[in-house]
């Protein structure tokens, strides 16, 4: 895994322990996301992530970090 693709995890991650702990929800959008999560890391070259989330979601998001 490349250094910038660890980075990305680490960052998929933290949102993730974020949204436990403020309540928002979101979701993992793209084949790429899907497949990090699935694997626990990145098989190819790929290194985004991209993330939706509702307006109320993304409000409580934004006043989190």
């Amino acid at each position: 895994m490349l250094k910038v693709q660890s980075r990305v995890m680490e960052l998929l991650k933290e949102i993730e322990e974020i949204s436990e702990a403020e309540g928002f929800r979101y979701s993992l959008a793209g084949r790429t996301a899907a497949m990090q999560v699935l694997s626990g890391g990145f098989k190819c070259s790929d290194y985004t992530a991209e993330i939706m989330m509702m307006p109320e979601d993304y409000r409580k998001f934004c006043k989190a970090v």
